[in-house]
């Protein structure tokens, strides 16, 4: 990854909301916080109302978060995989 692009990333205030919450679980450990840790991305667990840039949902999120996001203009990436 690009210079540009990491100092980018790292001035996001990025959540993610688990699948587990100790962030241990398989889908946790190889998805996005492999992702994150791999590519020196710091994020923090989603915590209502607070303030994002990003917040990056699992497939077992609460969806009714999104709604009040995008009235704060932060961007949201829902993370589905196909086990197919």
């Amino acid at each position: 990854m690009s210079k540009e692009y990491s100092n980018l990333l790292k001035n996001l205030k990025i959540a993610y909301l688990p699948y587990s919450q100790n962030l241990l679980g398989p889908s946790d450990r190889r998805r996005f916080c492999f992702f994150a840790k791999t590519l020196g991305i710091n994020f923090e667990i989603f915590e209502k109302g607070k303030n994002y840039h990003l917040v990056i949902f699992s497939s077992t999120s609460d969806l009714n978060h999104i709604k009040k996001l995008k009235k704060k203009n932060t961007k949201i990436v829902i993370d589905l995989s196909d086990s197919y």
